[in-house]
């Protein structure tokens, strides 16, 4: 019987403490989908290795730990580590900041997190960190032990938000957190224990939940809108095979624009056109949602053997995009099995430029002039190395290697 959580908020009131508000972050499925809204019920030269130690926050959470970056300023780049227990079915979840020039990182948060032992249940111990900032960058939001929480990047205050849930995603209005929770099958006859995922909203500063719609089993965060009024979300809800994806406008449920389906996408939406880019099993598209139009910018020759993720626009260039190509050997399906291919897609010229470099995840400095990257190693599913590739030709400089069993899982690029 699996465990399974809804919408619930905490009994106890929260006292929330406000942060100080500092300068502004720059920063076709194989069956159509009937997908509806949920009604609305309340529900190389290295860095030095980050800092053990950790200032608890004013009210310490049990298992977890965090140092307050106090004054922040400048470019910064944020990165998950996986550090093994002497348990087995447990890891440590760290949270580095670094600067993008090199010198000391801080280990901003640390916490304890439990791993399944059924394989196919659900858990968030490699957050996808570019979508859990404040629009201020000042904030993050954690799923740990299964609850939302709120951490203070400048003070080291974590604030938990009385809401079970997990891959929760700050709206970049900074209104809202977007998040994943599971619930009873609504279309279950009674007496039968199975469950779905939805996505659910809540305010940023705490509040009742509400739920969007039943996406499923999908396992990742959502992508929001430029101005927080709309989502992109995937779903495999009663469809006979595959995925599907959409934008939701949050505040009435409408369904809008459909995307490439095919795989729980990885999706960058910004202000400019074409808006979304979005990968899948075939290829990237782009979907202009305001004209409904959705165009193809890299096709797969072969779907299955390559696998693109993580698409990101350049913020300093509007026809650069910035993806990951995972090609697979052998028997191994899984991302990360293969060789990685690091790609600068030229959206206005059609040139698709390989980088030198072989990325896990990848992400662009906020000028545009370099590629910080978590570098990729033979036989492993994750990060190895933090690296600055430098675009004018001048080299890269590794800012941090794992030790001990590490793993670097998700980057971020964030200017203060």
């Amino acid at each position: 019987m699996r465990r399974h959580f809804g919408l619930q908020f905490a009994a106890i009131a929260l006292l929330l403490v406000a942060c100080t508000v500092g300068p502004s972050e720059r920063p076709s499925p194989s069956e159509a989908a009937s997908l509806s809204a949920s009604p609305a019920p309340t529900v190389a030269v290295s860095s030095p290795a980050p800092s053990a130690s950790a200032s608890p926050a004013a009210e310490p959470l049990p298992g977890v730990q965090t140092i307050p970056l106090s004054q922040v300023t400048g470019n910064w780049l944020f990165y998950g580590v996986r550090v093994p227990r002497p348990e087995r079915n447990r890891i440590e979840v760290q949270i580095v900041a670094v600067p993008v020039g090199g010198g000391g990182a801080k280990t901003v948060v640390a916490f304890d997190a439990a791993i399944p032992a059924n394989p196919n249940g659900i858990s968030d111990t490699t957050p996808y960190l570019r979508r859990q900032f404040s629009p201020d960058g000042r904030r993050m939001v954690f799923s740990i032990d299964g609850q939302l929480v709120v951490i203070d990047l400048v003070t080291g205050r974590a604030t938990p938000l009385g809401v079970q849930g997990f891959y929760p995603s700050w709206s970049r209005d900074g209104s809202l957190i977007a998040f994943v929770f599971e619930k009873a099958d609504p279309l279950m006859k009674p007496g039968h224990d199975d469950v779905v995922e939805a996505i659910g909203v809540v305010p940023a500063a705490g509040g009742s939940p509400r739920e969007l719609t039943i996406v499923g089993t999908v396992r990742h965060s959502v992508e929001w809108s430029p101005d927080g009024s709309r989502i992109f979300f995937s779903h495999n809800y009663r469809l006979a095979g595959g995925f599907a994806d959409a934008t939701m406008e949050v505040a009435s449920g409408r369904i809008g624009t459909p995307g490439g389906g095919g795989i729980p996408s990885f999706a960058h939406w910004r202000a400019g056109s074409p808006e979304l880019a979005i990968a899948g099993y075939a290829g990237i598209v782009a979907i202009d949602e305001g004209a409904g139009s959705v165009k193809t910018l890299v096709d797969v020759a072969e779907p299955g053997k390559v696998y693109l993720r993580d698409p990101r626009w350049n913020p300093a260039a509007a026809d650069e995009l910035l993806y990951v190509a995972a090609r697979y050997s052998g028997l191994d399906s899984s991302p990360g099995g293969g060789a990685e291919e690091t790609h600068v897609l030229n959206i206005a010229t059609g040139k698709d430029t390989r980088l030198p470099i072989s990325a896990y995840e990848a992400t662009w400095t906020w000028d545009g002039s370099a590629v910080a990257y978590l570098a990729t190693s033979p036989g492993s599913s994750f990060g190895s190395a933090l690296r600055v590739w430098k675009r004018d030709g001048s080299g890269e400089t590794e800012l941090r290697r794992a030790t001990d069993g590490e793993a670097f899982f998700s980057i971020a690029s964030v200017n203060y």
